[in-house]
């Protein structure tokens, strides 16, 4: 089973309270974690994303994202 894919968030993503620096570029492809580790992952699609400027990892569900191949 495929643990990473690539992926392009639809939105600049990041999380509340942290610097605009750490938001995802909707430009940009980013290598996903899937989150095996998380209930129905597998239907939600939800993958784990490394964020830039050292904030924690964001989850993004299926409909957050575009697969890249």
């Amino acid at each position: 089973m495929k643990k990473y894919i690539k992926i392009r968030p639809r939105l600049p993503y990041r999380h509340a309270g942290y610097q605009d620096s750490t938001r995802l570029d909707p430009s940009k492809v980013y290598r996903a974690r899937i989150a095996f580790n998380q209930p129905d992952y597998a239907e939600k699609g939800k993958v784990f994303v490394d964020c830039p400027g050292d904030a924690p990892e964001l989850m993004l569900e299926k409909d957050e994202y575009t697969v890249i191949k």
